[in-house]
């Protein structure tokens, strides 16, 4: 008999770590573990799902950040409200065999679940290594949006030759000029990295997304401690680059980077990144995983740099899908009216009404989600 399973990231560790183990490799990437999806839970309106399908040996599985609707909008519908998308990196669904039709039953009993719980609207950022965006989700909108590259680990070649010769250069111009390369030491210098962090992402003029709380950080370290690392580049002694990479057991991915304008080199972050590959791989890693650039542009500066690090490239696919489109409609349409700035920039965002204007932002923080 065909059945699913909702399970919770804190509640169902075990259980959900026993599934991604009898899978094949697409489960065991670190944005599927549940202690991946826990960091970016703050309050119990956030929560980090995982949506598991069977039929007999065929599993399907999904995991997702489910959140509340925003507080403000709670005056508008009659029933407690959600939405769902992929945390921060990558995820989607992927199963362990089936033919389409059992990927068909999956996806649709997946969609009811969503009707019967609340769910008014999902997002999701499907894994390029995994490439999911195909075989293991129907029924949904899907969107080719960039591309990202990737660094193979795999056979005994020396890393560095595979990386391009512009790359090579400024890594080899890094050590003449005493870069030194060094893992972090997370208890006295991950705060170092946070705020060097933050005075990037203000720098570049970021989007919000990419922005973290205090609490996000000290669950990220945690995570590093146990799936990843944070790689320093040093210039006399101190932080001109930092970055974080987290791990499955396959892959090993480029999770976020930062650089210091008081002490930059710019070789510093190709020598970091050059420097975790090498442990990735000593640890069993197939490649590491770049990501792409911060806009769709191929000629994106982020891009041409990761690029130049690769050795492959990959498709990034988004999907979005409306549950309760009148509930939607309801409160687009009220963010529409009372947040005119943030409808003019981000309104083909299918959770679009979760950018405020900055004072409804202020009032619905202080709101937090309503219970």
């Amino acid at each position: 008999m065909p059945k699913f399973e909702l399970l919770d990231a804190s509640e169902d560790t075990d259980r959900w770590k026993t599934l991604l183990k009898c899978g094949p490799k697409e489960f065991q990437d670190i944005y599927a573990q549940p202690e991946y999806g826990g960091i970016h839970c703050s309050n119990e309106t956030e929560r980090f799902k995982l949506f598991v399908y069977c039929e007999g040996d065929n599993y399907w599985l999904y995991p997702f950040l489910l959140r509340s609707i925003p507080a403000v909008y709670a005056c508008l519908l009659g029933f407690k409200a959600f939405d769902l998308e992929t945390p921060y990196g990558y995820g989607g669904p992927v199963a362990n065999g089936g033919d389409i039709e059992f990927i068909k039953r999956a996806n649709l009993e997946f969609m009811r679940w969503c009707r019967a719980s609340g769910v008014i609207a999902e997002f999701v950022r499907l894994n390029p290594l995994q490439k999911n965006q195909r075989e293991y989700i129907t029924g949904i909108d899907l969107m080719f949006d960039r591309r990202t590259v990737s660094l193979d680990l795999s056979g005994e070649i020396d890393l560095r030759q595979r990386l391009k010769k512009n790359a090579r250069s400024m890594i080899s111009r890094s050590m003449r000029d005493g870069v030194e390369i060094t893992p972090a030491d997370l208890d006295k210098e991950f705060k170092q990295f946070v705020d060097i962090y933050q005075k990037t992402m203000n720098r570049v003029s970021a989007e919000t997304f990419y922005f973290f709380d205090e609490g996000y950080f000290d669950r990220l370290r945690e995570l590093i401690r146990a799936s990843g690392m944070l790689v320093l580049a040093k210039l006399a002694g101190e932080i001109a680059a930092a970055a974080v990479f987290v791990k499955g057991e396959h892959w090993l991915h480029y999770h976020l980077s930062a650089t210091n304008p008081d002490h930059f080199h710019p070789g510093a972050t190709n020598a970091l990144i050059l420097y975790a590959a090498e442990i990735g791989r000593a640890d069993g890693s197939e490649c590491l995983h770049l990501g792409g650039g911060k806009t769709k542009d191929a000629d994106d500066s982020l891009f041409r740099f990761v690029r130049r690090m690769a050795t492959t490239e990959h498709d990034f696919w988004i999907g979005k899908r409306i549950h309760h489109v009148d509930a939607y409609d309801q409160i687009r349409d009220h963010w529409r009216r009372c947040n005119e700035k943030s409808a003019a920039e981000y309104k083909n965002r299918i959770l679009c009404y979760r950018y405020f204007d900055e004072t409804i932002g202020m009032i619905d923080h202080a709101k937090a989600n309503y219970d």
